[in-house]
């Protein structure tokens, strides 16, 4: 389910367009149906999950990137004015 939408809004809005339509979602791999309430209770709770796992993956790699940033590492893009470019960037050198 996390692959479906990037958020809870967005997969509202899909499931308005689907009941416009007159369709309902019936996952072949999930118990859940959104032609009924149980179903839609059962699928905002893994969306909320799905939710959820971006947004803690997203942390930790801001985080990841935070803190190799105050050890000094270079993170790759241009870099700042006066530095030379590593010789070979895969060899990481450790004082």
């Amino acid at each position: 389910m996390d692959r479906l939408t990037r958020s809870l809004a967005d997969f509202a809005r899909f499931v308005e367009q689907l009941d416009r339509r007159g369709c309902s979602l019936v996952s072949l791999t999930q118990a859940f149906n959104t032609s009924t309430s149980m179903g839609r209770l059962t699928l905002n709770v893994l969306l909320s999950f799905a939710q959820f796992e971006r947004d803690a993956a997203a942390e930790r790699i801001r985080d990841k990137i935070a803190a190799s940033k105050r050890k000094g590492l270079w993170m790759g893009g241009n870099l700042p004015l006066e530095y030379d470019p590593p010789k070979d960037p895969l060899k990481v050198c450790v004082p």
